[in-house]
């Protein structure tokens, strides 16, 4: 399976930061582990960002197409400035009328270790990078940034690796269904 792995923000774009945590770094760091575990199963999975730098979401989507990946997961953490300590969890973005995009959502969302609160499928149509590949694609919130808690857990070894291989599988699930 041809899968485009987005590391989320990047260059001069540096998404969520809270204490010592930056949202760019997390999320390229996520997606270098989940490139490594489904290219040891076989995947041909594709970087969208390996490095700093910043890539326009637009452009995600069209080195995604243009890849003739079968399917898209971009990697970010989850912020909320209205409510910095109290919002927490993992969900995963789609786009409305993506069926495929749905169901690989909830097959992400019903494997997810159990030490997060689970926030849902949520349908978002204005995403570039869900809105413009034209394969199934979905955004991961790994977890909030400005939740200690939360960002202990999206520092550890443990939950990174228990998350990339959470999204290997489903993905796997998914890719054998199509």
């Amino acid at each position: 399976m041809r899968v485009a792995v987005d590391a989320g923000h990047g260059g001069g774009d540096p998404g969520a930061m809270y204490m010592d945590g930056v949202e760019k770094d997390i999320a390229l760091m996520y997606a270098a582990y989940l490139h490594g575990i489904l290219e040891a199963r076989g995947h041909s999975p594709y970087l969208i960002r390996s490095d700093d730098t910043y890539i326009y979401p637009s452009h995600r989507a069209a080195m995604a197409n243009q890849a003739n990946s079968d399917v898209f997961v971009s990697l970010h953490c989850n912020s909320h400035a209205g409510q910095p300590e109290t919002a927490r969890g993992v969900e995963v973005l789609h786009f409305p009328s993506s069926v495929p995009g749905l169901f690989l959502a909830k097959t992400i969302l019903s494997r997810w270790p159990k030490v997060l609160p689970n926030r849902g499928a949520k349908p978002r149509g204005d995403l570039a990078v869900l809105k413009f590949t034209r394969m199934p694609a979905v955004l991961v919130e790994l977890a909030f940034i400005n939740h200690s808690d939360d960002l202990a857990l999206l520092k550890s070894d443990a939950y990174r690796t228990e998350a990339c291989f959470v999204i290997a599988d489903a993905l796997e699930e998914y890719g054998g269904l199509i």
